[in-house]
């Protein structure tokens, strides 16, 4: 198997990149924009130029930030069952790699993320970019599509795990998808198979049985 997961809502327990334009930016101008990419009127990656534009922090108060965000209950339990499987896990985000990094080192994970870009251009401003934009539906900002897509080696089994808007495309390109949120009344709305999940215990549990059932 090989293993996606969204990051915010996800692997994480909160919605970090939600929390952080909410702390960090002007929240009502971010608010807005991400109704209009609900309403298809807009790309995701205009949203988040707008928020990074509105945002003000220093990168103490970013690594501050970081430092309080907890990963979901379980995560740390299923990286490991992972290795052990040697199931590869692949962290794929509409979000930012910075504050996904910056919580997994914390917690002495070292897994390949596909996410955009944050850099700090001046001592409290921020700037984002876009490296998978051209490959991109162009309505993310970093499609998850083809990365699953392009990452899944012949006869491996695509199991993708989300929970929100973003996640659509991913889990249009999965052999088995966990969903919870937004993904799982999109899943059900499309009448695509899915698994409802609550952590990641639950998926580790289920991955188990269907293991030992395939021996």
């Amino acid at each position: 198997m090989l293993i996606f997961s969204d990051f915010d809502g996800t692997i994480a327990q909160n919605d970090v990149g939600d929390a952080f334009f909410r702390t960090f930016g002007d929240w009502p101008a971010c608010e807005a924009a991400i109704k209009r990419w609900e309403r298809n009127e807009i790309s995701s990656r205009k949203v988040l130029e707008i928020a990074a534009a509105g945002a003000r922090v220093t990168p103490e108060r970013f690594e501050a930030f970081c430092a309080a965000q907890p990963l979901a209950p379980g995560f740390l339990e299923f990286v490991e069952f992972c290795r052990e499987q040697r199931w590869p896990l692949v962290v794929l985000s509409d979000g930012l790699e910075a504050y996904i990094q910056s919580i997994l080192q914390r917690h002495h994970l070292a897994l390949p993320v596909y996410s955009n870009h944050l850099e700090f251009i001046a001592p409290d401003r921020i700037q984002v970019s876009f490296p998978y934009w051209e490959e991109s539906c162009g309505r993310c900002a970093n499609c998850k599509r083809q990365h699953v897509r392009r990452l899944a080696q012949k006869g491996e089994r695509r199991v993708y795990i989300g929970d929100g808007f973003s996640d659509r495309c991913g889990a249009q390109a999965a052999d088995f998808i966990f969903a919870k949120g937004d993904l799982s009344k999109w899943c059900a709305q499309e009448r695509k198979s899915f698994l409802p999940f609550e952590n990641f215990i639950a998926i580790r549990e289920h991955l188990e049985k269907t293991q030992r059932f395939t021996m």
